[in-house]
């Protein structure tokens, strides 16, 4: 399946288990040495209703997107199956 990043940037990021909104897709990580995508980071603004409010992101590992659907992109963040919580960034 081929796609743009312009396509995914308007994917929401959903946990699967929690059923928690991560954000929406606003950058991806990429491994220029072996050509392949590492992470996807989501984001949302702490406060909607203020314009210059905080952004929180989410560093999602590509292993742990389990589904990449037409709206959005379902995770797995479980550590007991040996997958990490994504990394947070202020």
């Amino acid at each position: 399946m081929n796609g743009r990043f312009s396509e995914l940037k308007r994917k929401w990021v959903i946990d699967r288990k929690g059923g928690s909104i991560l954000g929406r897709v606003t950058d991806l990580e990429i491994d220029m040495a072996r050509n392949r995508v590492v992470s996807v980071v989501a984001g949302q603004k702490k406060h909607w209703f203020l314009p210059f409010s905080v952004t929180e992101e989410s560093v999602i590992p590509w292993q742990q997107i389990d589904v990449i659907g037409e709206d959005t992109i379902l995770v797995i963040q479980s550590t007991k199956e040996g997958v990490s919580e994504p990394e947070k960034r202020p």
